[in-house]
C-alpha cells in the first residue's frame, strides 16, 4: 500500500522541519554564548554555590611629617611604599628634598615618614661630616643648603665657571644674591678644596 499524496507532503514537511531544527541546533551551539549578567545590587540566588568572597585588604596607619603639603596620619594598604605615603600627604613642598629618603621602602603600621627640607638635609649631611664642597657641588647639591634656592645655586655655579674655583668659603659673598647673613647660615655646612 503506497502512501497517498497528502501523506507524502506531510512526510516531506516533517523531514524538512527536522532538518531545519537540526541546522538551527548546530548553529546555536556553534555561536559563542554570553554569560548571564547579574546586577551588582542583586544577591546571588544561592550564596552557598559561589566561592567565598576575598578578605578585605589589611590597612596600616602611617604618620607623614616634614616638607609635605598636608602632614598627618594616613590610612594605606598593607604593602604600600614610602612614595604612596608622600603622595597621600599631597606630595613634597618646594623645600622638600625627596632624594634623601628611600621612596621605594615598604611601610609598616605605625611608621613615621619624615620628608626633610633643604636645611634639614644639609644639617644632617654636616652632622655626618659631609660638608658640601662649593667648588665641586652641582646645582642640586647646592640647593640643599639653607637659604640657597635654584636661582642662587645656579649663580654659584655660573660664578665658579666664569671666575674659577673659590679659594675660601668667604668668597661666596662675591656671588650676586649671597650676603653675610646667608654666608653665616651655611658656613658650617660648606667647604672648599
Amino acid at each position: 500500500m503506497s502512501p497517498n499524496r497528502d501523506e507524502q507532503v506531510i512526510l516531506v514537511l516533517l523531514i524538512v522541519s527536522l532538518l531545519a531544527g537540526g541546522v538551527w541546533l548546530v548553529y546555536r551551539n556553534a555561536s559563542p554564548r554570553r554569560p548571564a549578567l547579574v546586577p551588582l545590587t542583586q544577591e546571588p540566588a544561592n550564596p552557598a554555590s559561589h566561592a567565598a568572597p576575598e578578605p578585605a585588604p589589611e590597612l596600616i596607619y602611617v604618620h607623614v611629617a616634614g616638607a609635605v603639603t598636608r602632614p598627618g596620619v594616613y590610612q594605606l594598604f598593607l604593602g604600600s611604599r614610602v612614595f604612596h605615603a608622600v603622595e597621600a600627604a599631597g606630595g613634597g613642598t618646594e623645600a622638600a628634598v625627596l632624594d634623601t629618603i628611600n621612596l621605594a621602602a615598604l611601610l609598616t603600621d605605625g611608621q613615621r615618614v619624615h620628608v626633610p627640607t633643604r636645611e634639614e638635609a644639609a644639617a644632617a649631611a654636616a652632622a655626618q661630616g659631609g660638608k658640601i664642597n662649593i667648588n665641586r657641588a652641582d646645582r642640586y647639591q647646592l640647593e640643599r643648603l639653607p637659604g640657597i634656592g635654584p636661582a642662587l645655586a645656579a649663580e654659584i655655579v655660573n660664578y665658579r665657571t666664569r671666575v674659577g674655583p673659590f679659594s675660601s668659603v668667604d668668597d661666596l659673598v662675591r656671588v650676586s644674591g649671597i650676603g653675610e647673613k646667608t654666608l653665616e647660615r651655611i658656613r658650617a655646612l660648606v667647604t672648599v678644596d
